[in-house]
């Protein structure tokens, strides 16, 4: 018996990668009963093959238009709240991931059009996300919930997916994992340099997780980059607690 054995996970995937096929404004009964707008990505994921959608709520005021490709708000407003989970998700993806780097051209539609997520790929990971209080006469510190968010772009529309072995990460041998995570990494060449160097992270992040040590190690020396950058292959030939191996099991 271990303390593992009496944690209470969610159930729901919350660490996976998803490629979005389409995107449109709905609603879903599965999320406040059908009464409140979402954005609704469409798509697929290697690593969780139950996930077909992914969706964030707008917030209040605004109104499905053009079945499902556009949405407005009831006073005119061109954007969303900024503590609102689609005005996280425009931060997230435009301020921390750097889009514009990778893909100048999202900027050349607008939130409001679900057109602009079409063809995207992101690592998602479920997180806690804290609404701020803003009644004065209230000490608590807000509503906390979790959503899935993007950790990394994995690509962009026009780019070439790299293939995924249609048998789950988990089970795949050491040879099929390090062909896939070298894939994926050499797909990621083309990014920004800090944008480049945190998605191969995240790769070998999640392949030392498939893996044991050796085996790890094998396969990310194989993958284009890691050799090319001195601190990263001193954390992956790391033997030691502090290695990217251990930290990423620990």
């Amino acid at each position: 018996m271990s303390r593992e054995d009496f944690e209470t996970p969610s159930g729901f995937a919350d660490d996976f990668d998803f490629f979005i096929d389409d995107a449109r404004f709905g609603y879903l009964r599965s999320y406040m009963d059908g009464q409140v707008p979402l954005l609704i990505w469409e798509g697929h994921s290697p690593d969780a093959e139950d996930v077909t959608e992914v969706s964030f709520p707008l917030g209040t005021g605004w109104t499905v238009r053009d079945s499902g490709a556009r949405v407005e708000h009831e006073k005119g407003r061109k954007t969303f709240i900024r503590n609102s989970i689609m005005g996280h998700l425009i931060r997230r993806v435009v301020d921390e991931l750097k889009v514009e780097q990778r893909y100048p051209a999202f900027f050349d539609g607008s939130p409001r059009e679900a057109k602009i997520w079409a063809g995207f790929g992101f690592h998602l990971k479920r997180e806690k996300i804290t609404y701020p209080n803003l009644r004065r006469d209230d000490s608590s510190q807000g509503v906390e919930t979790e959503r899935l968010m993007p950790v990394a772009i994995l690509k962009v529309p026009g780019e070439k997916a790299a293939a995924a072995s249609k048998a789950p990460k988990d089970v795949q041998g050491p040879a099929a994992a390090a062909a896939s995570a070298a894939a994926d990494a050499r797909a990621s060449e083309g990014g920004s340099g800090d944008a480049a160097k945190k998605l191969l992270r995240t790769k070998l992040v999640a392949l030392a997780k498939r893996l044991d040590r050796q085996q790890f190690q094998l396969a990310a020396l194989d993958m284009p980059g890691v050799a090319d950058d001195p601190e990263l292959l001193n954390e992956v030939i790391d033997d030691s607690e502090e290695g990217l191996w251990a930290k990423a099991r620990a």
